[in-house]
This record gives C-alpha cells, sequence and structure tokens, in this order.
C-alpha cells in the first residue's frame, strides 16, 4: 500500500468463520479449521475510507488481499475494468510470481480487507497443501465472473 489513510482493526472469530464460507479455507480440503484459525489469527484487518488506493498499479506486493466488506474499483492506466464486492480475492499475481501489480484497487466505498502477507501464505502452504491453490482457483473464478 502507497498511502496512509487506512485503519487496522481486529480480527476476529467472525471473521474467521467469514473467510472459512469463502470454500478455500474449510476442513473439505483436509484441513483441521481449529488449528487454521489459530494460524489465520495473523493476518490483518484493514479498513479503507472511499477513494483511498488499497493496490496501486505497477507497485510491487507480496500480499493476498481477500475484500470483506464494501466495494473497489479495479483500474489500469486510468480506465475502469471492474468493480469488485465482498469476497473478491486481490493481489494474487503478486505473490503467485512476484511482479509489480498490473491495475490499481481503490476503494469505491469504505471497505474492509484482509491482508495476508507472503510469510503468512507460505507457511499456510505448508500447513495445509491444498489450501493456496484453492484459494487461486477461487480467485480465478471470481475474476472470471468479474
Amino acid at each position: 500500500m502507497t498511502a496512509p489513510g487506512y485503519s487496522r482493526l481486529p480480527v476476529t472469530q467472525s471473521h474467521i468463520d467469514w473467510l472459512g464460507q469463502l470454500g478455500c479455507f474449510g476442513d473439505h480440503l483436509g484441513n483441521d479449521p481449529k488449528r487454521m484459525c489459530i494460524d489465520l489469527s495473523s493476518m490483518e484487518l484493514l479498513q479503507f475510507p472511499a477513494g483511498l488506493a488499497i493496490i496501486q498499479e505497477r507497485e510491487m506486493t507480496d500480499c493476498l488481499y481477500i475484500l470483506f466488506e464494501g466495494s473497489a474499483e479495479i483500474s489500469r492506466g486510468g480506465a475502469r475494468l471492474a468493480t469488485v464486492t465482498s469476497g473478491a480475492i486481490l493481489g494474487e499475481l503478486g505473490f503467485i510470481i512476484r511482479r509489480e501489480s498490473a491495475a490499481t484497487v481503490t476503494a469505491s466505498e469504505a471497505c474492509k480487507v484482509f491482508r495476508l502477507g507472503r510469510l503468512l501464505l507460505l507457511d499456510l502452504q505448508q500447513k495445509y497443501p491444498g489450501f493456496v491453490p484453492a484459494l487461486l482457483r477461487f480467485a480465478k473464478k471470481h475474476l472470471v465472473a468479474a
């Protein structure tokens, strides 16, 4: 994130329960949901006001973002590409191939976003081998729908 202006919020059990409904955190992948909840407690929940960039085009980032509440606009070169809402996964290419962001993601309204850093994602992948592939399949399906 390039600009200040967002705030950090505490991650609660209800947030983790919501993530479990996405289909990439659940026990159907052979994961232990109780253990995974402990591991997920180190992720960040950030609140962005309307108009603030969550991800900036051409910014190097190795985090993955999950839009929890609100909506955001995706644009490239100033041209609007899509609007995403709750459940959208953002920044996955930066995590997978460690490259600059291909687009800017800006909060359309006040929104809350989970940020999972590279170290947490790598730790989750090691403990739960099905997690990251499932997360990326979910992201791809969601992107096609957008």
